[in-house]
């Protein structure tokens, strides 16, 4: 049945898209674990948060791996471009009821839209932008009224970022009338977050609550406050509760981490605020802050010179073990994305050293033909792709990549200066200029700022 937007009210118990746990070995020395899904009644085996990555995936990715390494994307452009590319060839655009989704992954089509938009962002290549369109009609068309799931509700964000007018579009309609929804219904907003704590991992949680609260700040919903304050209740509890039975060790704390570091930094929330805010968090937190947050997910980076598979990347938990623990794709989006947000939206913070490191070694993740895989060294840690990866770097590697980059070469210099002026005070409200690096829909000195704060820093693949 189709809900367009917005139907009557539906309650989130029973809706999430996590099931239950198993954990399987991968090769030699990692464990990871496995969400088993019933995505919207598809009898599929799914995966969120790479701590879904399971057996079945493990041994379907190493017998699809040839001998040789993939060629890693020579730049971020390539790296857009091939991945982007790929999911627009994907595409469903015939199965009735499933038109604008991918295979599979139809529950993870937010992810994947957010991350077209993303990449029409940073390329103006039309065919993306009219892939992540397809995309979000099917969410909004599809599914049970009243629920978008986080990823879902940024995916239509970003759709009315990228719109003519952001201010006035069907997806940001679709958004208010969501936050009115929740906040209308019996219980309100709260009573319809507290349904997490009994339908998915705390991990997971604190991936919709980020993108809940981006969305949420996004549209000043009037609960958007206990968005924000919810992420952070549930970032509290990562790192093993006694509410969730048999979860010692979250499936993926870095990750949750990297995905709360990002939303807080967004809205400009790095404040004082107790990350165990109600006195029931995991002492892992001890007194830190939410301002504390960035400081903590560059502890989880692994040094540059250690002797393990990919120096340099993210952990994927907080004990840093096992020694292979390290070098998974989307401990590494997250990793970038918190970091990069918080420097961007906080000038005194630094971490282009970090986000460069992270960048390079997150190239190794793609494959020749687009796919990403679940870790950046697939020939030795062969966790199958998924489109929904894909996603999520493309979403990461549009917000990290360096100020004035405009033709993402990963250098800052004259090439990027005779872009700019090539387009200087171009902007009619609607088209795309590459140039407009603060996306404002006109190229101005505001850009020329943005452009003169990166000028000649470069990143090495």
């Amino acid at each position: 049945m189709m809900r367009g937007c917005f139907g009557g009210v539906s309650t989130l118990a029973g809706s999430l898209r996590e099931g239950s746990v198993i954990i399987s070995e991968s090769l030699g020395e990692v464990s990871r674990f496995c969400m088993l899904d019933d995505l919207r009644n598809e009898n599929m085996t799914g995966a969120r948060a790479q701590s879904v990555i399971c057996l079945a995936g493990l041994l379907v990715g190493a017998m699809s791996l040839t001998g040789a390494e993939a060629a890693k994307p020579a730049s971020t452009y390539e790296a857009v471009t091939r991945v982007a590319d790929r999911l627009v060839a994907t595409q469903n655009l015939l199965d009735p009821g499933y038109i604008g989704t991918w295979s599979g992954e139809t529950a993870y089509t937010g992810s994947i839209v957010a991350g077209l938009a993303d990449a029409y962002e940073v390329t103006c290549i039309a065919g993306y932008k009219t892939a992540a369109e397809l995309g979000g009609q099917w969410i909004v068309d599809y599914g049970p009224p009243c629920n978008y799931y986080g990823d879902e509700a940024y995916a239509l964000m970003r759709l009315s970022q990228i719109s003519c007018n952001p201010a006035s579009n069907q997806w940001r309609t679709c958004l208010v009338q969501f936050y009115a929804c929740v906040r209308n219904q019996p219980g309100g907003t709260q009573e319809y977050i507290d349904q997490y704590w009994a339908g998915a991992k705390v991990c997971t949680s604190v991936f919709y609550m980020a993108q809940h609260t981006l969305a949420a700040y996004y549209v000043d919903a009037a609960d958007k406050n206990i968005w924000r304050l919810n992420l952070i209740k549930f970032l509290s509890r990562v790192n093993g509760y006694q509410d969730y039975p048999g979860e010692t060790l979250s499936e993926a704390p870095v990750y949750a981490l990297g995905a709360a570091t990002w939303a807080l930094s967004e809205i400009k929330k790095l404040d004082s605020t107790p990350i165990n805010i109600d006195g029931y968090g995991d002492s892992y937190w001890g007194s830190s802050k939410v301002s504390d947050a960035p400081v903590i997910l560059k502890s989880h980076r692994s040094s540059v010179s250690a002797p393990i598979i990919s120096p340099g990347s993210f952990y994927c938990w907080f004990d840093h073990l096992p020694t292979g623990a390290v070098g998974y794709t989307e401990d590494n989006v997250f990793g970038m994305l918190g970091l990069a947000a918080a420097q961007k939206n906080y000038p005194s913070l630094n971490y282009e050293i970090d986000i460069s490191i992270v960048w390079s070694r997150t190239l190794g993740a793609i494959d020749n033909n687009g796919d990403v895989w679940g870790h950046v060294v697939p020939s030795v840690y062969p966790f199958a792709p998924y489109k929904y990866y894909a996603g999520e770097l493309l979403t990461a590697f549009n917000k990290s990549a360096l100020d004035g980059d405009i033709n993402l070469d990963d250098h800052v210099n004259y090439k990027d200066l005779a872009f700019f002026v090539s387009q200087w005070l171009e902007g009619n409200g609607c088209d795309c200029y590459l140039a407009d690096l603060n996306r404002n829909k006109y190229v101005n000195f505001t850009d020329y700022a943005i452009l003169a704060k990166g000028w000649l820093k470069f990143r090495v693949p």
